[in-house]
């Protein structure tokens, strides 16, 4: 199940015109029958407006969008996921948006500190989450156990500049980001 469906000019049209919050939260309310939050609305205004603007930057014009697409037998729902075809093969690219405007470290592994729900908390670094989703997917999904659509993974932080990403980059989430890594604002291209 997933909230949006469409194909990137399609995608782009209805986020860069503010439409697409309002059909997400038209199609939660169908599947979920009630309301999502007001603040839930406002991420997806924000975040897939960036989302959008990438997409177009990299002149992506006719691959496919799914937002919000719930993982099977789970409350996890992936931001975005692009489909498509690359070097002869389907593909898609996994992409956890964050709108996350600090970080610091955090003792707990995997995880750093941001703002939450208006409280400074521990919360779970955004490759590791990227990731998580991407083995999920390779782990229940025949299309992508059988190697018959290739998957990769990363997380987009847009509202994060480089200079405030330290915590991100930290040596310990070295391995994680080769495989899976995390955009600052400013890594638009």
């Amino acid at each position: 199940m997933h909230l949006y469906r469409g194909t990137t000019t399609s995608f782009i049209g209805d986020a860069t015109r503010g439409r697409i919050a309002a059909v997400l939260a038209d199609r939660f309310f169908e599947q979920y029958r009630y309301r999502p939050t007001p603040s839930e609305v406002h991420s997806w205004q924000n975040s897939l407006a960036a989302m959008a603007h990438v997409i177009q930057l990299a002149a992506l014009e006719e691959q496919g969008v799914l937002v919000e697409l719930q993982l099977p037998l789970t409350s996890k729902r992936l931001d975005c996921l692009i489909t498509g075809r690359r070097d002869g093969k389907d593909s898609t690219a996994l992409i956890e948006l964050k709108q996350w405007d600090w970080v610091a470290p955090s003792p707990t592994p995997e995880c750093v500190m941001t703002t939450l729900g208006g409280r400074d908390r521990d919360a779970l670094h955004p490759s590791v989450q990227a990731s998580r989703y991407e083995r999920y997917l390779l782990d229940t999904h025949p299309a992508y156990g059988d190697g018959g659509v290739s998957v990769a993974s990363c997380a987009y932080l847009h509202n994060l500049p480089r200079a405030k990403a330290g915590a991100l980059m930290e040596a310990k989430f070295a391995d994680v980001i080769a495989r899976t890594p995390a955009f600052p604002a400013d890594d638009l291209d």
